[in-house]
């Protein structure tokens, strides 16, 4: 992992694994940036010649729509950040503001690019987003539903 300026036009924007949520409007968001500047930088990991995004889509596209061509950001190589801690990043992150529809998207990702079944969602994903047993019960018969 390291810090480095990154050029917008490397990021595949297309990408949509690790993005949950709305699209959501950024023009708070471009203010603070034209403001005071990108305060935290995404997270990306090489995926050949471009870099996937992990965390951040957000603050790059309102980097992107302020003309910015290199965004400062924390890079991984392929080699050193799986698809699972990428997600795990993703709810870390995300933690204190993401709704009830943004878990359950996280959850079916966790579900469908790890390949995990109901006993590792539930061992080691549903008890870090901090359920209760009951909410824990509901949510995975959800998911076995879609």
């Amino acid at each position: 992992m390291k810090f480095e300026y990154v050029p917008l036009a490397l990021v595949d924007f297309q990408n949509r694994s690790f993005f949950i949520g709305p699209e959501g409007d950024i023009g708070p968001l471009k203010n603070s940036i034209k403001e005071v500047g990108l305060i935290n930088p995404p997270v990306l990991r090489r995926a050949g010649d471009k870099y996937e995004l992990i965390s951040g889509r957000k603050r790059l596209e309102a980097c992107k729509e302020l003309g910015f061509s290199l965004v400062f950001s924390k890079t991984y190589e392929a080699h050193e950040i799986s698809d699972e801690d990428c997600l795990k990043l993703v709810l870390y992150d995300n933690q204190e503001r993401i709704g009830e529809l943004e878990k359950a998207e996280l959850l079916l990702k966790f579900r469908d690019i790890c390949s995990l079944d109901e006993m590792e969602l539930t061992r080691r994903v549903l008890l870090r987003m901090k359920l209760n047993t009951n909410e824990t019960g509901e949510v995975l018969k959800e998911i076995q539903e879609v």
